[in-house]
């Protein structure tokens, strides 16, 4: 069960604290994604960045990946996933992706000869970068040619609603920095979440959590375009949030 990480979406937890309908509906998303992902990963050397508290690392090791190393910046999470899944073929670290090197990861993973991951998965990750181009070069950096980048984003307007959120992604604005990074794009699974907008706030309100923006009327006054692109994404696909995830193939 998931319940008041921190109390934000941003960190899923587990505990046994009941759940409302809302939270289920964005951790059975995460786990979706972890499952989609773990048809890659069979007898593979997987990066799982931002790991949160491992439950999506334990996903793919369960689903045959011959070793996981989770990452994230939060030491509370890792904490977590070490008390709750780590055992031989996953392990967690603490730290922030930028600051990753090979003799970090050859130290955690206990192999001198590691020459690269087979697989890489981040989900939900790159939206709360300043430089998400720099982000992908890492990825690059510890990725084997013609492995898996695995990556989940919402392609849907979420900086209004979201204030941990530092950019805004379309499909095609996704495609484009993925393939401008030599990412060759396989597959795309699509996820549909509803939402209702007058239920939203109470629902928040109830957990305590503070991922919605506080004033959305202030914001939308001072970026005005952000209303319209919330404006326009509820005319075509009504109160849905769409994410992407993105299967893609380092070429060289």
């Amino acid at each position: 069960m998931i319940n008041k990480p921190n109390k934000t979406f941003e960190r899923l937890t587990f505990n046994s604290d009941s759940i409302n309908q809302l939270q289920k509906q964005i951790f059975d998303l995460h786990i979706e994604r972890y499952e989609f992902a773990s048809e890659y990963v069979f007898d593979k050397n997987v990066l799982d960045i931002a790991c949160g508290v491992g439950y999506g690392s334990k996903i793919l090791a369960d689903n045959g990946a011959k070793r996981v190393l989770g990452i994230d910046i939060s030491k509370d999470a890792i904490d977590e996933a070490n008390a709750l899944f780590k055992n031989d073929k996953t392990i967690f670290i603490t730290s922030d992706y930028k600051y990753v090197d090979k003799p970090l990861i050859c130290s955690a993973l206990n192999d001198p000869t590691f020459d690269g991951f087979d697989v890489i998965i981040s989900f939900e990750t790159i939206e709360h970068l300043e430089r998400p181009d720099n982000f992908l070069e890492v990825i690059l950096k510890f990725l084997k040619v013609n492995g898996k980048f695995i990556i989940s984003v919402p392609v849907t307007p979420s900086m209004d609603a979201n204030p941990f959120h530092l950019h805004d992604f379309t499909n095609r604005k996704m495609q484009r920095l993925l393939n401008s990074k030599g990412l060759l794009i396989e597959v795309i699974h699509e996820q549909v979440q509803h939402y209702n907008p007058l239920k939203v706030k109470k629902d928040f309100n109830e957990m305590g959590r503070n991922d919605l923006r506080k004033n959305l009327l202030s914001y939308y006054l001072s970026h005005p375009l952000k209303f319209f692109l919330r404006l326009q994404s509820t005319i075509i696909i009504g109160f849905n949030n769409i994410y992407n995830i993105y299967v893609t193939k380092k070429a060289n």
